[in-house]
């Protein structure tokens, strides 16, 4: 048994290693969306079932109101962004790193078509049970059918694995993030109709704080989990939107929403506990199937262990966030609108 253990982390230590290595010197090993992939059909495998009967991927909007249910947060932050965006029956919508379809079924309900992208196949098939219009692919790459057919687009939580940390230590990271926002968010622009809008909730670099380097490894332990990599919001604001032919018309800060999400529900992905009497065996045989398929696990266990989501937010505390703790977190939430 021993023997059998020791055998499988040298194979494991022997492909993350030498990957991670070639990765941050520009090499790319893995390609970003299929980690991205891999890390949300990891969730639907570890989170609660039918998760997504109460709450998405992301966070709800609790309005001062910390008594509330995550999923009265999550219905109150749909109500936010479709009058944000001046939705009206008939209009149609890309919600692009759709997830489970949740907000798109809000739409649907309140007369607007939606049209769904995600990168997880095990997503996907969640959103079909829905009985809703899905395509598992990568939003960055230019879809003919959709030039010029929405009124509105949405990318809620899904524009951090955008861009990715390749090559970090050549110090072009950032840079190279920013094109590729430029390009995504140009691609947005032809899918939209005259008059469009596009609304992004991102998960933002805090750069008024000086990281440690507690700070570095959680967010390298996150971005191997995940696949992708945060921008600052001033990168965003001055160096991507004014290339995109878009107009930044809003921006909100809800970095003590996101927080309190993870704490007001047990279950939230930000800070949960796997059930394994649930579905045990689905469970097991994940794992097992992870340990010689998954070049990652140790990165999305640790995730789970470290309580790198919490980090983001200055760590897990049962009292929402002060306006101080939010100014100081290492990592901050940003809604913002983007127009024509």
């Amino acid at each position: 048994m021993l023997f059998a253990v020791a055998i499988t982390t040298a194979i494991y230590l022997g492909r993350f290693i030498p990957g991670d290595i070639l990765e941050y010197k520009g090499v790319e090993v893995w390609k970003q969306a299929d980690r991205t992939a891999k890390c949300y059909d990891w969730f639907e495998q570890y989170l609660e079932k039918n998760y997504d009967r109460n709450k998405d991927y992301s966070e709800g909007i609790f309005l001062g109101n910390f008594s509330m249910s995550l999923s009265e947060a999550t219905e109150k932050k749909y109500e936010y962004i479709f009058d944000k965006l001046q939705l009206k029956a008939g209009m149609r919508v890309l919600d692009a790193g759709c997830g489970t379809g949740k907000w798109m079924k809000y739409l649907k309900d309140r007369g607007v078509d939606a049209v769904g992208m995600t990168l997880s196949e095990e997503q996907a098939k969640i959103v079909r049970q829905k009985d809703l219009d899905v395509r598992v692919a990568d939003y960055r790459v230019k879809n003919e059918e959709f030039l010029g057919s929405f009124d509105r687009i949405t990318a809620l939580g899904s524009s951090e694995h955008v861009c990715t940390s390749l090559g970090y230590l050549d110090g072009k990271t950032t840079e190279r993030c920013n094109q590729t926002r430029i390009d995504t968010w140009k691609l947005f622009k032809e899918y939209l109709k005259p008059n469009g809008k596009l609304y992004i909730t991102v998960l933002t670099k805090n750069d008024n704080r000086a990281w440690s380097n507690w700070d570095y490894l959680q967010s390298y332990v996150l971005e191997r989990h995940y696949g992708g990599f945060y921008s600052s919001m001033d990168d965003i604001a001055n160096e991507v939107v004014p290339k995109t032919g878009f107009r930044l018309t809003d921006l909100q800060d809800k970095t003590q929403d996101y927080h309190w999400s993870s704490v007001r529900d047990p279950d939230h992905f930000g800070h949960w506990t796997v059930k394994w009497a649930e579905d045990r065996h689905a469970k097991v045989n994940h794992l097992i199937n992870d340990i010689f398929l998954d070049a990652h696990i140790a990165h999305r266990w640790g995730y789970y262990a470290l309580d790198t989501w919490m980090w983001q937010f200055g760590g897990y505390q049962d009292t929402p966030l002060t306006d101080e703790q939010v100014k100081n977190a290492p990592v901050q939430l940003k809604y913002f609108m983007l127009e024509n």
